[in-house]
């Protein structure tokens, strides 16, 4: 049995919800997400890491760090704080990657990642340095394209509707837009299947799901509002609530 969040665990009568529009204990709004782990999957650059996670980099900084190193020290911190969102961060950060500071790697398309990064928060210098790579160099599509807060994969969604009934699923979402899911439903394991979209402009997941034998069709437009590592967190208009997370098979782990 699939232990039920402390989102569900702790949650209020369905009315008081429909009147308070909070977002559960420690999650945080979508438009106020600023840690880049959690803005979703990020695109991979050639080394099959993200641009934002340097894993070569760290390793061999944090080796330094520990050494007693202390430039390695501040880059582990300034990367730290740029990963959290921090736009002048992000801006060192680029200038770290492009000129080697700290004795840390030199990566030019790292720097323009987070030159770009800060340029999205309005840093005039980052954007100044941001357009300058881009004319210099190759720029490979991953260091400036966004991320995806949700995608194709498999995703276990728990639903928890008006009435308060809780009932956990495992959506395997397919990039042709079909997906098929299970669940267990008075003791009996119940499979359905239908289509999927997600509007990442209004962080909205669309779920049509056909009808099966003894049940009817059934669609859920689930507005994503919050995020918390792992989880994310959303409502629809018939006050159900949903937390979803990602699944993820041991031969995807980074």
């Amino acid at each position: 049995m699939q232990a039920v969040p402390q989102v569900f665990r702790h949650a209020v009568d369905s009315a008081a919800r429909a009147a308070c529009p909070e977002l559960p204990e420690g999650f945080i709004p979508l438009r106020e997400v600023r840690s880049l782990p959690l803005l979703g999957r990020w695109p991979l650059l050639e080394d099959r890491m993200p641009a934002w996670l340097p894993f070569d980099g760290l390793v061999e900084m944090s080796r330094r760090s520990e050494a007693g190193d202390a430039g390695a020290r501040e880059w582990i911190e300034l990367h730290r704080r740029a990963s959290e969102g921090e736009p002048e961060a992000q801006r060192a950060m680029g200038t770290a990657f492009e000129t080697g500071k700290y004795g840390g790697p030199i990566d030019l398309q790292r720097a323009l990642f987070w030159y770009w990064r800060a340029s999205l928060s309005g840093n005039p210098v980052a954007n100044m340095h941001a357009q300058r790579l881009k004319e210099s160099i190759d720029v490979v599509p991953a260091a400036i394209e966004d991320p995806v807060l949700l995608y194709a994969g498999q995703w276990r969604i728990m639903r928890e509707d008006a009435r308060g009934e809780i009932s956990t699923w495992i959506f395997s979402l397919l990039r042709n837009g079909a997906f098929s899911s299970r669940t267990v439903m008075r003791q009996a394991i119940t499979v359905r299947a239908g289509t999927w979209n997600y509007d990442g402009a209004q962080a909205t997941l669309d779920l049509a799901i056909a009808a099966a034998k003894g049940l009817a069709c059934e669609r859920w437009e689930i507005q994503l509002l919050g995020a918390k590592d792992p989880l994310l967190f959303g409502r629809d208009a018939d006050r159900a609530t949903y937390v979803l997370q990602r699944v993820i098979p041991a031969d995807e782990n980074l």
